[in-house]
């Protein structure tokens, strides 16, 4: 399993929970999914529009980028898929 971990401003939904992100992605990590950072830090501090103002979801361009990252790390760790295989 892959996670794309992408974090909001204020990860203020876990207050009152006993949990925080951090032991929450230590917990995927332990149960063998691949937590993959995607949260557009440095683009964002570099004033790319990641998010739709007033609304919240992500810009096409933040969902580019983020699909961006996942294909360059399944092209770096994972072992191709042999053609002859798929149907």
């Amino acid at each position: 399993m892959v996670v794309l971990y992408f974090t909001s401003a204020e990860d203020s939904n876990l207050r009152g929970t006993g949990f925080d992100t951090g032991a929450i992605l230590q917990r995927f990590r332990d149960g063998g999914a691949i937590v993959i950072d995607t949260s557009l830090r440095d683009e964002g501090a570099a004033g790319m529009a990641l998010s739709i103002p007033g609304d919240g979801h992500p810009t096409a361009m933040a969902s580019e980028l983020r699909a961006a990252i996942l294909k360059n790390y399944l092209e770096q760790n994972m072992p191709p898929v042999p053609a002859s295989g798929l149907r």
